[in-house]
């Protein structure tokens, strides 16, 4: 996007490098930028809400509302171009509004029954699900893709994830014990869910003064749940939409930003760098094998980042030094420059290297700006 205001002269050498490396793949690099903002605000700020007919409706509301304020930033060619970056842009909000719904409503769910194990087990479905997808279309696609093709990889992965994630909550609401859940904590204030479903939420006492107790007691042992940022509640309850984003906005924007950029940077990579490294051995650029064999290093690692979330010393780290490291992550975009471009570390054990670490600091600091309740 930023590239039509910027030019550099025609027969510079850092003009053709650039144009060579991000050629074809802006409209990607867009998809990106666009999903992890939505992602990122809609994904802190639904934890905010009790019930998921208002977590949607608020969710939807201020993701319009943020859509409309980026409008203008698209504004930087041609009417035609513009206006087809500002419908597929809204395509992908949708998208990530509808993967952020699913996955916080799961989430919670699964943490109200399960051990944090089960949240992890979900996160390594949806990695190797990713993993496959992408592997897949890698080998059939080769070096010949038009980044259209890699536009509907990238969200044809996206739904398919979300589609798992719907799948998988509706086989807990065929059970009746999710219902048991829905009625004690999402729809205790919605007396028509209770009356409708005629659920009686504590069939086995007798007393219905100590019905109300048990179920008030719960509801404070949920409330009392704080994440692990300690994210601060909002004080005013405000009317409309727009005074509800403003101040979830004020009070997440530090976690919200530092999510985005953490994953911005890792979007700078994908897919403008990965399939332009290539290898000592050239039979591993045959179709790309390369860049597969660093997709696979990538989410195996990242797994582990998610993994270290769970030991007792990486706990304690504090939320200053998290942000100091995804600050210091832009490193890594310079370093992905120079195994491309002129191509100072020419020995494949340097793109290997960088992106193992790549991928733990990528799964460790993203988690770890998730709530308490979030794997």
């Amino acid at each position: 996007m930023l590239s039509c205001s910027f030019v550099l002269p025609e027969n510079s050498l850092l003009n053709q490098n650039y144009y060579s490396l991000f050629k074809g793949y802006r409209v990607d690099i867009i998809f990106y930028l666009v999903y992890y903002w939505f992602y990122s605000f809609a994904y802190f700020s639904s934890i905010y809400f009790s019930t998921p007919k208002h977590r949607f409706r608020r969710i939807t509301i201020g993701t319009i509302i943020l859509f409309l304020l980026m409008i203008p930033v698209f504004f930087t060619e041609t009417i035609p171009l513009s206006v087809g970056y500002i419908f597929y842009s809204f395509l992908v909000s949708l998208i990530a509004l509808g993967q952020v719904f699913t996955e916080t409503t799961l989430y919670e769910y699964t943490s109200y029954f399960h051990s944090p194990k089960h949240i992890n087990a979900i996160q390594i479905g949806k990695d190797i699900g990713g993993l496959i997808l992408l592997l897949f279309f890698t080998i059939f696609n080769g070096t010949s893709a038009s980044p259209f093709v890699h536009l509907s990889v990238n969200i044809l992965i996206t739904i398919v994830v979300m589609a798992v994630a719907i799948i998988y909550f509706l086989f807990f609401m065929s059970k009746k014990k999710y219902w048991d859940y829905y009625v004690n904590v999402l729809a205790v204030d919605d007396q028509s869910i209770i009356s409708d479903k005629d659920i009686n939420v504590t069939e086995n006492n007798e007393n219905n003064d100590e019905n109300e107790e048990n179920k008030d007691d719960l509801l404070k042992s949920k409330v009392d749940q704080k994440p692990e940022f300690s994210l601060p509640e909002l004080k005013v309850q405000p009317e409309t939409a727009a005074e509800i984003y403003l101040g979830i906005a004020k009070c997440l924007y530090q976690p919200i930003i530092a999510c985005f950029g953490n994953y911005v940077t890792t979007a700078t990579f994908f897919p403008a760098f990965l399939y332009k490294l290539t290898s000592n051995n050239p039979d591993l650029n045959n179709k790309q094998w390369f860049a597969i064999i660093l997709m696979f290093i990538f989410f195996v690692f990242s797994l582990f980042g998610k993994i270290l979330l769970r030991e007792k010393y990486f706990l304690k780290v504090k939320p200053k030094l998290v942000y100091i490291l995804i600050i210091c992550r832009i490193i890594f975009i310079p370093l992905w420059i120079l195994c491309v471009l002129p191509k100072v570390f020419k020995h494949d054990v340097f793109p290997v290297s960088f992106m193992i670490f790549f991928a733990l600091s990528d799964g460790y600091c993203g988690s770890k700006l998730l709530p308490s309740k979030q794997p």
